[in-house]
C-alpha cells in the first residue's frame, strides 16, 4: 500500500476540485509533502478526511491555478524584509 498520493488522486477521493485540495493544504487541514515540484499528501490522512465532513470550501474559480501562485519563496520573503530593492 502506498503512503502518498498526488493532488488529483486526493481530489477524486474527496470528490472536490484539485484547487480545493491545495486550499485544504494552505489552511492546514491537510499536511503537504514535496517531492521536488510535486505536491504529495498522505493517503491515510486523505482517507480519514473522506470519511468525515469537509469544511466549507471556496469555489474552484476563486482559487489560484496552481500551488506556486500563492506560495512565496524564501527569496521573496527575504526581499520583503530588506529596506531596499
Amino acid at each position: 500500500m502506498k503512503m502518498f498520493m498526488k493532488v488529483d488522486e486526493a481530489a477524486k477521493k474527496l470528490n472536490i476540485h484539485p484547487k480545493q485540495v491545495r486550499y485544504l493544504c494552505e489552511i492546514g487541514q491537510l499536511q503537504e509533502f514535496r517531492d521536488r515540484d510535486k505536491l504529495l499528501l498522505k493517503v491515510a490522512q486523505v482517507e480519514l478526511m473522506a470519511e468525515g465532513e469537509l469544511p466549507k470550501l471556496p469555489e474552484p474559480d476563486s482559487l489560484p491555478d496552481d500551488e506556486t501562485t500563492h506560495k512565496k519563496t524564501l527569496g521573496d520573503l527575504i526581499k520583503g524584509l530588506l529596506p531596499f530593492k
